[in-house]
């Protein structure tokens, strides 16, 4: 089943309704948006993290959400494909053959509204129950406030942790989606809990607990009849993240606190086998198998055979499975506990039979042994045209082939592949999202700041948050997606010249030299010719594909903390002149992490404002505010210096340009200038020489007046101050200072 099939219902937090709202109340019309801004204090104060702007709320009627809901889900989820998804399904038996998958799900969904959090939107949609039969009552006034305190918390992990990154990286691969649902959901749903649970006056929450006892409820009341009509599959796949979920956070949050939760969103759970045993995944760690079957199987069924669907079971789906062939939960939940990976494949014969071809490979032979055992006696009866077989750790199904096929299919699905190893995030998984994504919308409240949106073509300087590089992005060159898969995940940014000319920004968790070696070893193992290129610093490699001519030049420099950022610039048959003249004009400036800077910090209290500047250059001299200045480092050979002065009325790109003209009168050569955004605040930055010095620059408006830092040195020693530098620009900031603030 592809990820966004279920992500409608249940999972409502990270629902991506891509229908525009019908006209909705103005928020101070509506009672309901009375009690956001209070929950949203209340809901980050528990969670002891922060929002970095106000989440816009609208309130819609049951049938507008449904709606907005149902449009999304007819066009990610279309009905050619999910008839295949549910063709694959009943010939494992997950649902009965008689079942409509489709119309079910969105009988479901339409029944289960709630309200849910649009993360690309960023916008909290909350349900208007005004005039429906118990409305206004006291425990349904509380059930609403707790989804929105629910809805809230995914607002709040949006603006820290950036939701859909991980969904981006991990695609359609159901278990490791599912693991990543339960964190997600088990926070937001323990959240949620805990907030109307100190609302009644009952104490703290164990979800486990209140698991059971609402299963209990759901077999005994009539309300729990429509779930029980549900298939197992669909039902529990769709409560798994809320409930499970919710055990697996609430145990790790015991164990580590709200502060080590905040780390699992930079290394989530990766299978739904951590999730249920939550000491796989943070005492040792017990990484899913990755199978990869092989290529041929479809040509093995003959002319006309076409995909269905491939995927990955995981533990709580294989448990899952076997109750749906009859085995009773506790054994199924111990035959599937051994699970260390899985892959199927699904096809349609031209006959019209689905033909599924499914691996699993298990933690011992034993526990190999133990799942074919409970799965064999069940498919004697339900599946008695099924083949099975164990050959050591792993164990082959295969439904709906005849004749010389199985002996075809047994054979080259038994040569898949097994890989092992956790996912390594690279640094713009790890980035804090920019406040810009959250405070352009109605109804926030951004700190007063110059509008300055990331420049998206060329002529100007570019930054790439994320990573913390700028560099002068030459004209013609417009912002895109990666159009390359396999470069997707180390890609932070790309920009490309029709067809002819592209430049990467890339970011690798190693230093410049083995980050060379590694890149050399990936385009030679292609048949590309590699060759060192020198570069003013850092280092450089030049290579020419033979097959077509495509030339790539990479610059390669130091990031900090161990990290290699590289500019990437290729051309379709070009010239390598050519292009290592655009690279080398892209005069790229990294700032080094804050981090470098603890315990450095020199803190300035000026005109009811905190400047703050890294002690990272020898001899820091007071000021002359007289002059301006307000703080100054000196050394031999080099100089940063802080100043600060009126804006008279001029914003940053007016100031930058009027700057520029000054230069250009002083027979100053500018090698990159623009306005960029810095994380929440906007800054003018330039790099130029003059006069045998070579200057770099930050500029930001804060309230009425300028504040620059300027770092300079003789243009001989400059490259070798670039890193100190970095660090002196990264680290500097200015903020409107406490009544009480005395240094």
């Amino acid at each position: 089943m592809k990820r966004n099939t279920f992500r409608y219902a249940l999972f409502s937090g990270l629902a991506a309704a891509a229908l525009a709202a019908a006209p909705a109340l103005a928020q101070d019309e509506h009672p309901i948006l009375k009690d956001v801004r209070k929950i949203q204090e209340e809901v980050a104060k528990m969670r002891g993290l922060e929002y970095q702007a106000p989440v816009k709320a609208d309130v819609q009627k049951p049938e507008t959400l449904k709606a907005m809901i149902m449009k999304s889900f007819e066009e990610e989820d279309s009905g050619e494909e999910m008839a295949k998804q549910e063709k694959v399904a009943k010939a494992f038996g997950l649902i009965p053959a008689e079942y409509e998958l489709r119309a079910a799900i969105i009988k479901f969904l339409s029944e289960q509204i709630g309200g849910f959090y649009d993360p690309e939107k960023k916008e909290l949609f909350l349900i208007d129950r005004s005039g429906e039969p118990g409305a206004g009552g006291q425990e349904q006034e509380l059930n609403d406030k707790m989804v929105m305190a629910h809805e809230l918390h995914h607002a709040l992990q949006d603006q820290n942790f950036a939701l859909d990154r991980w969904f981006d990286v991990l695609g359609d691969h159901e278990d490791r989606v599912q693991a990543y649902k339960g964190l997600i959901e088990g926070e937001a749903q323990l959240v949620g809990m805990t907030y109307l649970f100190g609302k009644m006056g009952r104490g703290s929450v164990d979800m486990k607990q209140l698991n059971r006892m609402q299963e209990m409820m759901l077999k005994m009341s009539p309300e729990g009849a429509k779930f029980r009509a549900v298939p197992p599959y669909l039902i529990e796949n769709m409560m798994f993240p809320y409930t499970q979920g919710a055990e697996f956070v609430q145990e790790l949050q015991r164990k580590r606190g709200w502060e080590g939760i905040n780390g699992y969103f930079q290394n989530p759970p990766s299978s739904t086998e951590q999730i249920l045993h939550p000491e796989k995944y943070y005492v040792d760690r017990d990484e899913p198998v990755e199978i990869s079957l092989p290529g041929g199987l479809k040509k093995i069924l003959g002319e006309g055979a076409e995909d269905l669907a491939e995927n990955t079971l995981g533990e709580f789906s294989i448990s899952l499975l076997l109750r749906a062939l009859g085995v009773p939960k506790p054994l199924a939940n111990k035959a599937a506990s051994g699970w260390d990976g899985d892959r199927y494949v699904g096809y349609q014969t031209k006959d019209g039979r689905a033909v599924v071809i499914w691996l699993s490979t298990w933690d011992s032979e034993d526990e190999a042994a133990r799942f074919e055992s409970t799965y064999a006696k069940v498919l004697k009866q339900e599946r008695p045209d099924s083949y099975l077989e164990r050959r050591g750790t792993e164990v082959l199904w295969i439904h709906g082939s005849k004749g010389d096929e199985l002996k075809k299919l047994t054979k080259r699905a038994f040569m898949s592949l097994k890989m092992e190893g956790a996912y390594q995030p690279l640094p713009g998984m790890l980035a804090k999202p920019p406040r810009s994504d959250f405070d352009q919308v109605e109804g926030s409240e951004p700190e007063a700041a110059p509008s300055a949106a990331p420049v998206q073509k060329g002529g100007g300087l570019i930054r790439v948050d994320s990573i913390g590089l700028s560099f002068a992005l030459p004209e013609g060159f417009e912002a895109a997606a990666e159009p390359m898969d396999d470069l997707r995940e180390m890609t932070a940014a790309f920009f490309h010249k029709g067809k002819t000319h592209a430049i990467r920004v890339m970011a690798m968790p190693f230093d410049v030299e083995k980050a060379g070696a590694a890149a050399t070893r990936e385009m030679s193992g292609r048949g590309w010719t590699v060759e060192a290129l020198e570069t003013p610093r850092g280092a450089g490699l030049q290579a020419v594909d033979p097959n077509n001519g495509d030339r790539t030049v990479i610059h390669m420099i130091p990031g900090g903390d161990n990290q290699t950022l590289a500019l990437v610039v290729s051309g379709r048959k070009g010239d390598l002149d050519e292009l290592r003249g655009l690279l080398f004009g892209l005069t790229p400036w990294a700032d080094y992490p804050e981090g470098k800077t603890e315990g450095q910090v020199h803190k300035i209290l000026y005109e009811g404002h905190q400047v703050s500047v890294p002690q990272v250059l020898e001899g820091a001299v007071p000021g002359d505010p007289a002059k301006g200045v307000i703080h100054g480092q000196f050394s031999k050979r080099s100089r940063a210096i802080v100043t600060v002065r009126p804006a008279r009325g001029s914003d940053l790109a007016s100031f930058g340009k009027r700057l520029e003209m000054q230069l250009e009168g002083q027979s100053a050569q500018v090698l990159a200038a623009g306005v960029v955004s810095r994380g929440d605040q906007a800054g003018y930055e330039i790099e130029f020489t003059a006069k045998g010095r070579h200057f770099r620059q930050l500029t930001v408006l804060v309230g009425d007046q300028l504040w620059s830092v300027s770092c300079s040195a003789e243009a001989k020693d400059f490259e070798g101050l670039r890193s100190q530098f970095g660090t002196f620009i990264a680290g500097f900031s200015v903020k409107a200072a406490k009544k009480r603030e005395v240094y």
